[in-house]
């Protein structure tokens, strides 16, 4: 059995094959950290590629020290990101223990300030009012995660709960929600062929329709594996190929990955 391997594209995107993070996630039953130091990737990658192959991830409660966190976030000024690397979890982890104890302990801040013995400025506890003044005001998500010292998931997920809506850049495409759900449910059309007829990328389509609720169908069809190996082989681009196929260059460069095969993007021949 050929040993699968980790790819960084050019466009530095970590390729992690289905196959071979199946075979570590899921049979040995190995963590999510345990796998980015084996993979040489950041713990965030694995997870997103989990997200990314619908492979469920485990929800395991981690346990951890909430003063420590607290002080280390308000004393020490670490941020999030370096908070979770000492206790070798995700970010998201820490965000999430932070808002937790400061909605149980709302003067904490004050007294953790107090007792450093120094005048330091002022770091917001995770304010969603503050978050959302913000954003009504005009300013972007973006501007508000930089400025909070925050991700712009949580900025993002203050203004859901609180039912804001959100805005969009310049490049938004207006699609008709109900229309998008009726050719993707009813008429059963693709996300590739939805893509082509509203003029944007399949993943913004793929987007809107889980923003809408819908559950997005499975790559369940059958391709001649063999032929896109030997083509593969012989040179000839993954787009050529998908052509070839009647699919999307997706479902051919999975079959691919599943395979060991998979390259990354390279000049390639057509047929």
């Amino acid at each position: 059995m050929k040993q699968q391997t980790v790819e960084i594209s050019e466009e530095r995107r970590i390729t992690i094959p289905r196959s071979l993070l199946w075979t570590l996630y899921v049979e040995k039953q190995m963590t999510t950290w345990a796998v980015a130091e084996k993979l040489q990737c950041s713990q965030n990658t694995v997870v997103r590629r989990l997200h990314e192959y619908c492979i469920p991830v485990r929800e395991i409660k981690k346990s951890l020290p909430t003063d420590e966190i607290v002080y280390l976030y308000e004393v020490k000024g670490k941020s999030m990101q370096e908070i979770a690397t000492i206790y070798q979890c995700s970010h998201t982890t820490i965000g999430q223990r932070l808002h937790e104890h400061y909605c149980l302990n709302g003067s904490n801040k004050a007294m953790a300030n107090k007792n450093d013995g120094r005048k330091k400025a002022s770091r917001p506890c995770l304010p969603t009012a503050e978050i959302i003044k913000s954003y009504q005001a005009g300013t972007s998500a973006t501007a508000i995660a930089k400025n909070l010292k925050i991700s712009r998931w949580y900025v993002l997920k203050v203004l859901h709960h609180a039912q804001i809506a959100i805005r969009h850049s310049c490049r938004y495409k207006n699609i008709s929600e109900d229309e998008l759900v009726y050719l993707y449910t009813v008429a059963h059309m693709s996300t590739e062929r939805l893509a082509k007829l509203y003029h944007v990328r399949s993943g913004t389509i793929a987007s809107r329709l889980r923003d809408a609720g819908v559950s997005l169908r499975g790559h369940r069809r059958q391709l001649d594996e063999v032929r896109i190996c030997e083509l593969y082989a012989k040179g000839i681009s993954v787009s050529a190929i998908a052509k070839d196929q009647g699919c999307s260059h997706t479902a051919v460069r999975c079959r691919l990955e599943r395979r060991g095969l998979y390259r990354g993007r390279k000049k390639a021949k057509s047929i």
